[in-house]
Parts: C-alpha cells; sequence; structure tokens
C-alpha cells in the first residue's frame, strides 16, 4: 500500500506535529497495523464501498475509512478518510473505556514494559503480592531471575528464547506494533504449575519504545480435549493414573542425589538435574544413549561396566562400589549404588546413583577407608599413601 503526499501531511498532523513513516507502519509484514489495514483495503476494494474500522495508536483512537475509487490490472486507488475527533465525544469515550475494562477483565496481569526507561509497571494484576502501579526496575534482571523462581523446568529453554532481547528492539527500531505470544507452566502461590499465555505487544511509538506484556491462564485440557484420541493423560484419580510418572518428574528436577537409569546396553536413558550439576553439564542431552566410555569419565572403565552387567545379567545389587572419575580435569573418589529394573519380571534395564566422597560423606569412615584401599591387592592405593604421608609431615 502507498500514499500520497496528502495522506502523509495529514497523519502528521494528526500525530501532534510528528513525523510518521506510514508506508512502512502499513507495509511492514506481520505488524497487527499491516493486517488490519490491509484487511480494510481488500474488504473497499472487493465491495465497492465504504469501508471503516476503528484504530488504537498513540492511545488515541480513530476512525478509518476506506473507499475504493478507482481499479485497474494492477491495483486500485482508495481514498481514506481519518477522523480522531469522533471518538473525542464523553460518551463514545466512556463506552470504548467500558470495553476495555471488560477485556482486561480475562487476563490475570497486565504490565507496561518500557524500554527506554528499563522499567516493568503493574497495570493489572490478581497476584497476592502484585500492586497495581508498582515499577520493577531492570527488565532483563528481572525476567531473567523470574525463571528459576517461576518456570517449569522444563521450559526454561523455551523461555529464555521468548525473552531474549534482540527479539524486540529491531522490531521497535522499526516501528513495528508486532505481537508475540507463547505458553509456559507457571509456579503459583500454591506451589502447583499453571500453563499461562504470556502475550507481548510492542507499540508503534519509537519515541517511548513500549510494549504491553499481558497474562491469562492458557486452558491446555480444553485443547487436548479436540485431540484426545491422540494425547492423554490420566490424572490422579483416573483409571490408568500412574503415580510413578509424576514421583520421577519430582526426583529428576528436584531431588539432591546424583541419580541415573540405563538400557539394557548401559545406555543412559535419563540423569537428574543434580547429576548434571554435578559434572557441569547444562543437558542430560550430552549423555542420553550413550554408555560411560563414550562419555569417558572414569579412569578405569572395566570395573563400572562389570558391576551393571551383573546387575542387568544376574541381578545383582551393587552398593556403594568404590571408583575413580574425572571432573573438569580433576580426580574424584566415587561411591556407586546400582540395581536392576524389572517389568513384568524381566530385567529391562538399571537405576543408580552416586556420591562423591570427598565432597558428600568425608565425614563416613568406612567408605573413606574404602577409598584408601585398593580392591585387588588389599594393601593402600596411590592415594591412601598420599594422604597418609600428609597427616604424618602434619604431624
Amino acid at each position: 500500500m502507498y500514499c500520497n503526499e496528502k495522506c502523509r501531511e495529514t497523519v502528521v498532523q494528526m500525530n501532534e506535529g510528528r513525523e510518521v513513516d506510514l508506508e512502512s507502519m502499513m507495509n511492514a509484514s506481520g505488524s497487527i497495523a499491516n493486517k488490519k489495514l490491509t484487511d480494510l483495503a481488500v474488504r473497499a476494494r472487493k465491495s465497492h464501498q465504504d469501508e471503516g474500522m476503528t484504530f488504537v495508536a498513540n492511545g488515541r483512537y480513530f476512525r478509518i475509512n476506506f473507499l475504493n475509487v478507482a481499479d485497474s490490472r494492477q491495483g486500485c486507488m482508495l481514498l481514506m478518510v481519518l477522523d480522531g475527533k469522533q471518538y473525542e465525544d464523553q460518551e463514545q469515550q466512556e463506552k470504548y473505556d467500558f470495553i476495555m475494562r471488560n477485556v482486561v477483565s480475562i487476563y490475570d496481569c497486565i504490565y507496561i514494559l518500557d524500554f527506554k526507561q528499563d522499567t516493568r509497571t503493574v497495570i493489572y494484576s490478581n497476584l497476592p503480592y502484585e500492586k497495581v502501579g508498582a515499577v520493577v526496575n531492570g527488565l532483563h534482571e528481572f525476567y531473567e531471575d523470574y525463571s528459576p523462581k517461576y518456570i517449569h523446568p522444563d521450559d526454561v529453554n523455551r523461555w529464555f528464547e521468548f525473552i531474549k532481547r534482540d527479539n524486540y528492539i529491531k522490531d521497535i527500531a522499526e516501528q513495528r506494533d508486532v505481537s508475540f505470544y507463547d505458553v509456559f507452566r507457571v509456579k503459583h502461590p500454591d506451589g502447583s504449575y499453571k500453563w499461562t499465555e504470556f502475550q507481548i505487544v510492542l507499540f508503534s511509538d519509537i519515541q517511548n519504545r513500549r510494549a504491553l506484556i499481558c497474562e491469562k491462564p492458557f486452558y491446555i485440557d480444553r485443547i487436548t480435549e479436540i485431540f484426545k484420541d491422540k494425547v492423554k493423560k490420566a490424572k490422579p484419580g483416573e483409571e490408568g493414573y500412574n503415580i510413578n510418572d509424576d514421583l520421577m518428574t519430582a526426583i529428576r528436577h528436584h531431588s539432591d542425589i546424583r541419580f541415573f537409569w540405563k538400557d539394557k546396553n548401559r545406555r543412559f536413558l535419563g540423569v537428574t538435574d543434580a547429576f548434571l550439576k554435578y559434572y557441569g553439564f547444562e543437558s542430560q542431552d550430552v549423555v542420553l544413549g550413550k554408555t560411560d566410555e563414550d562419555v569417558g569419565w572414569h579412569i578405569d572403565d572395566v570395573p563400572f561396566k562389570s558391576d551393571e552387567e551383573r546387575v542387568l545379567e544376574e541381578g545383582e545389587i551393587i552398593r556403594k562400589n568404590v571408583g575413580q572419575n574425572v571432573v573438569d580435569g580433576v580426580t574424584h573418589y566415587i561411591a556407586a549404588t546400582k540395581f536392576p529394573v524389572y517389568n513384568n519380571g524381566e530385567i529391562i534395564g538399571l537405576m543408580g546413583y552416586m556420591i562423591d566422597i570427598e565432597q558428600d560423606v568425608e565425614s563416613q569412615d568406612e567408605l573413606k577407608r574404602e577409598s584408601l584401599i585398593d580392591p585387588v591387592t588389599g594393601f593402600m592405593n596411590a592415594y591412601g599413601q598420599i594422604l597418609t604421608l600428609t597427616q604424618l609431615d602434619d604431624n
């Protein structure tokens, strides 16, 4: 869409003398203005009648009308009537304010993000710890800190992608009134996680560089009901519900124990967050589908492999067997416990956990003594000799 000089002058006048790149705004692909104005233009071209709509810009209501006055093979010419005075009438203003108040009620929270001032202001919130008008300084720090407190661990990576500053700066600089949205599981005051939709609407206001962020419940159950034959997950009390799934999720994310579980071929199927943290891994993708030998973190793979083969082939439970691994180039003594996992009487894999003897159980004499003894010869190993010599030297 293109506009003539008279149209540009009218828009600048109605924008209180400030320049407006109207063509860029109308033709910005993906923007709200582009979609609304294009739809209106298409309607006017087809109907050859006056077509109008209400448009909001810079906090004001405008009435825009298009009328098709000339056609050609390449396009058409539209007469645009832009009226900003119609809504200055008190009664009309009150009607639209009433509508907006009711629209607001469908959201749980509404905030104004001011990228220029680097602030977030509460416009509306049903959260007990937030007050209308409250201002938070430092947008990046606030939303970075928001994720570990409130976003479900499985959604954190998507959340960081959603709040990435680069997603919005370009659109703001180009005065595009684009909207973004995504859904995340958010922790509520009662400790439960609920699906929540976040919608960000950028204002095409280059001077102020602001955005509106709205939050409302996302009723995923209603959506999955449409695909109930493909998406089924039983709830507590329902037939087919298995609490073990929820228990495993809780253990995986919140336990301090370094659990891991493997298939019959000794390949990792999953690990807890504590396990990842110990080795300095950001994601379990680093180990999934691999054996210990593939990962290469043991000084001697043979004892660990032998233990796991006995678990998988004989059903033996291995308790606190001591070995050595390497973390960030440093040798650590660990004690691993492993046990078989059964299904219908058949071993289908193993589960286990490990502890770092120096970090976790230094006060337990029995395990510490085992770490000083070579399991083959029964004599003190190199680590035990060094530790003993150090103690003698101190005395």
